[in-house]
């Protein structure tokens, strides 16, 4: 989950749609379109003595540090608990001087000559894996306890080569050729601790359990300025003992070297951009792996110690077949990953795939169906369960990260282009790197308002449409009872007749309180929620990390 746009996962965007595509849409097209008894509903279960939040006017308010200064302190925490980064310098006064381009004082050492003795330094100060450093005070392990728990996401905006079907934001015109490393690269890695140590001092009372390092290529950047940017996150933030640390790679950027480092360092799961597992498919993707590159990949990281390492796989990709798919997932079964993603390919307006969607030699419909529903149960065969509409683990392996997102869960993505859910509002940052790397030059006390690219209250009736929206991707599906206890309302009363006709043509299932997709309904379930959701959302419209 691993990105900043949210993506529509349903195959149902083809202008020519397939037979099956067919007969399950006539099916849902029979659903009760009246959707003005669930507003009214919502609003007579709405408790009356709670006013519905304003939308709140952004315009030149810096509204992230409003509900970061906000947090609600825990009765059974010590007030003075303060950040872990005690020698870190005193936060600026304002922001920086628009007119100063130069690379702080603190980070001039970047350069990369001598980088492989300085990479030797900083591990040989990391502990190894099976020594990993605990809390340093005894006591941190009972007192987490009583701590709020917060994910966090890091955006490298840097790719060796930016992948012809991607709309995430992302650059491959600033790479690292042999030694040299690229200015803009040390300025935003610098904007990017600046803006980790801002949000640091309003988080003190939130244990750190999931961090994932995304992009972009976090591993095209060069390895002492991704091992600066892990090592900061231990210097600001108090991680959760068990805390998941993830960093993504492409199997390219692969280093022997640096994958030790980073076990070392404290990072303790990997996930690999494989696609496929045939060389003209990944060609026609334009990614710049082989097979053999990902092969290679993935036993260096075992060497290194990785034990938890998920594996992306993609299907309906050009000149792609139902039985070169399926010899894809075999590869991938064969290398034993906790964890596979099994993405449909989405062709986005304004990526190189978009602009020639109708030359692409695309699987139709049809067969993009029978490869989702025949990849669930191959991998359901070789020991993957399915926990979300793309997602599959061996039993323990859950990617905690992007559960964190399907369950509404709070989060903070730094960087240009991350999306954050913190303390009831959800707020993003501009797709700017100039701009993100100019403004964050120097630590302020603040994120600069000017940054912000939206940010808005959850008020009640778009609470329980993400609710809805996110909790149906995952198997596990809606509790009734968790419902009730989050919006104090009757899940059955609000929602149960729209959901009958999904039920009896095997698109939902009703069990035990619980309502969830079967894998028919997972494949068209934007259809299916545009039907009972009355209204579109401001999530839909905006995104997230994924």
């Amino acid at each position: 989950m691993k990105k900043n746009k949210k993506k529509d996962t349903s195959p149902i965007a083809a202008e020519e749609k397939g037979q099956a595509t067919q007969e399950m849409e006539a099916i849902m097209d029979a659903a009760s379109s009246d959707t003005a008894e669930i507003d009214l509903l919502l609003d007579e279960n709405a408790p009356k003595e709670e006013a519905l939040p304003k939308e709140p006017d952004t315009d030149g308010i810096d509204d992230i540090p409003d509900v970061l200064e906000e947090t609600p302190v825990p009765e059974a925490v010590p007030e003075e608990r303060t950040t872990p980064a005690a020698d870190e310098p005193a936060p600026a006064e304002a922001v920086v001087d628009e007119s100063d381009t130069a690379v702080p004082e603190e980070d001039s050492a970047d350069s990369t000559d001598g980088e492989d003795e300085d990479e030797d330094e900083l591990a040989a100060t990391e502990p190894a894996p099976d020594e990993e450093a605990q809390p340093a005070a005894d006591d941190k392990a009972e007192e987490s306890a009583e701590y709020k728990k917060l994910g966090l996401y890091l955006h490298i905006p840097f790719c060796k080569s930016k992948c012809a079907y991607c709309d995430f934001y992302s650059s491959d015109k600033i790479v690292c050729e042999g030694r040299k490393t690229p200015e803009e690269m040390k300025l935003y890695c610098t904007a990017l601790k600046n803006n980790m140590r801002i949000i640091s001092e309003r988080t003190t009372q939130y244990n750190v359990d999931t961090v994932f390092i995304g992009g972009g290529t976090p591993t095209a950047l060069p390895a002492k300025l991704l091992l600066n940017i892990v090592k900061e996150v231990e210097n600001d933030f108090y991680l959760d003992e068990n805390c998941e640390f993830t960093v993504e790679m492409n199997p390219a950027t692969a280093d022997a070297r640096l994958l030790k480092k980073l076990r070392r360092a404290g990072v303790n799961r990997l996930s690999i951009g494989l696609q496929s597992a045939h060389n003209h498919e990944l060609a026609a993707l334009s990614r710049i792996h082989t097979a053999g590159d990902f092969t290679e990949c993935f036993q260096m990281a075992r060497e290194a110690g990785f034990d938890n390492i998920n594996i992306d796989v993609m299907y309906g990709i050009p000149e792609q077949t139902k039985g070169s798919f399926m010899e894809t997932l075999a590869f991938v079964a064969s290398m034993k990953p906790e964890h596979i993603s099994m993405y449909n390919l989405r062709i986005e307006d304004g990526t190189p795939f978009g602009e020639k969607k109708h030359m692409l030699p695309l699987p139709d419909e049809d067969t993009e169906c029978d490869m989702y529903f025949d990849g669930i149960d191959y991998l359901a065969s070789q020991g993957y369960h399915q926990y979300e509409i793309s997602n599959f683990a061996r039993d323990g392996y859950e990617c905690r990260h992007n559960l964190r997102y399907w369950r509404g869960e709070e989060y903070i993505g730094c960087g240009p282009a991350a999306h954050s859910y913190f303390g009831g509002r959800r707020f993003s940052l501009r797709r700017s790197l100039a701009q993100y790397c100019k403004l964050l030059e120097t630590k302020g006390t603040t994120i600069p308002s000017s940054l912000l690219d939206e940010s808005y209250v959850v008020d009640r009736k778009e609470e329980v449409a993400e609710y809805l929206m996110l909790r149906l991707r995952l198997k596990e599906g809606i509790s009734t009872d968790d419902f009730r206890a989050h919006f104090g309302a009757d899940f059955d009363e609000i929602f149960g007749r729209k959901l009958r006709i999904y039920i009896e043509n095997g698109f939902m299932t009703h069990e035990n309180g619980h309502y969830a997709f079967t894998p028919q309904g997972m494949f068209v379930s934007n259809e299916i929620l545009s039907r009972i959701i009355p209204f579109e959302t401001k999530y839909e419209k905006g995104g997230k990390n994924s």
